[in-house]
């Protein structure tokens, strides 16, 4: 029999039941399981690597790279001001669009709970 043969045979003879019974309605729970927060990727990246090719073509001479060290310096600040303001916007229970934690939706689905079936 060839391939093709059989693909034809397995079509038509397997029929899955479209009937599946389903021993509870389907429904969302009030909670979610409590997880950290996956880490972002590493911020400043390519400043710090502008910064290390620099020390390296210059024999690690600070005076050479105040402009990438500058650069480094400003967004590693800026990236630390922003997590510290989604941290703190997380302990006050604000919700930013498409960064939620566990406990901010906990409370969220505690505000709007689900109906029991």
């Amino acid at each position: 029999m060839s391939k093709r043969f059989n693909e034809i045979i397995i079509r038509n003879v397997y029929k899955p039941d479209p009937k599946i019974p389903l021993q509870k309605p389907f429904a969302l729970r009030n909670n979610v399981s409590l997880r950290k927060n996956k880490k972002e990727a590493a911020s400043c990246l390519t400043e710090m690597s502008l910064l290390l090719a620099c020390w390296k073509k210059s024999s690690y001479n600070d005076a050479d790279c105040l402009k990438e060290m500058s650069a480094f310096q400003k967004c590693f600040n800026e990236s630390e001001k922003e997590k510290r303001a989604f941290a703190a916007a997380a302990r006050e229970g604000k919700i930013e669009a498409g960064r939620t934690t566990s406990e901010q939706l906990n409370r969220l689905m505690k505000k709007f709970p689900q109906r029991n079936r």
